[in-house]
């Protein structure tokens, strides 16, 4: 009890550190290197991560107290773009972002993948274990007993996603999909030329071919395409890890 007592008072000071400084910094490479910092050994919160009047793209969301928080830290100013697989948690988001009052928000009903298509969502009766089926992936700490049924989605890239949306300012993009992080990327290469866009992501799978963890995969995409990253402190052993990267 006293450890979770701990963690909890931790995150509430890095969420207060990330709003009060953090947060009202210019854009700059001394702000990124704060973030590279941060991320590296304590991590960072939303309020760390956009400005006031950013646009930000969340792929693989089902949490409206997130949703709230990225509306929040973006000001009426910002958009909040969710991507999600899952029908049944985007008509919960669509409740809540109704409910609350929460302007500043766009939901897409989408998997992200690196183009357009039709695709089996594995489901879990945990949403953020949710996943697009690939056999190609495999996770020491998901199988398939996790699993209890599927259906087909509609799936598609960033990249064409902002392209219906006619959104072409984009300041940040967070992905916790779930073993899509390598096609995602693929899929927003225009993106990246237009915008540089900081990423965040979260990986948690490896390879079934190769053995190596897509963490690994997606800093080696990254780099080619002139990005800084950095890998943020893992959190236990059979935990994900996230990356963030960056260009200045």
């Amino acid at each position: 009890m006293a450890e979770k007592a701990a963690k909890t008072s931790s995150l509430l000071l890095r969420e207060v550190f990330d709003l009060l400084i953090i947060h009202y910094l210019p854009e700059c490479k001394l702000k990124n290197l704060l973030r590279r910092f941060l991320m590296k050994y304590v991590g960072l919160s939303t309020y760390g991560l956009v400005n006031n009047g950013d646009t930000i793209i969340h792929g693989g969301c089902f949490m409206i107290e997130t949703v709230a928080k990225w509306s929040d830290a973006v000001g009426e100013n910002g958009k909040v773009i969710i991507i999600e697989a899952s029908k049944k948690n985007i008509d919960i988001l669509d409740y809540e972002i109704k409910r609350r009052y929460l302007k500043n928000v766009i939901l897409v009903h989408k998997g992200v993948w690196d183009s357009p298509g039709k695709m089996k969502l594995n489901f879990s009766n945990m949403s953020h274990k949710n996943k697009l089926k690939n056999k190609q992936l495999s996770s020491t700490i998901l199988d398939k007993f996790h699993y209890d049924r599927e259906e087909t989605v509609n799936v598609n890239s960033i990249d064409n996603i902002l392209k219906e949306l006619k959104i072409s300012k984009v300041d940040l993009i967070y992905f916790t999909i779930s073993g899509a992080e390598r096609e995602a990327l693929r899929g927003m290469k225009n993106v990246i030329k237009r915008a540089s866009p900081k990423i965040w992501i979260r990986c948690s799978f490896y390879d079934v071919d190769t053995k190596r963890h897509t963490i690994q995969d997606c800093t080696t995409i990254l780099k080619k395409l002139k990005y800084t990253v950095v890998w943020a402190k893992k959190e236990g052993k059979h935990i994900g890890r996230n990356l963030f990267a960056y260009r200045n």
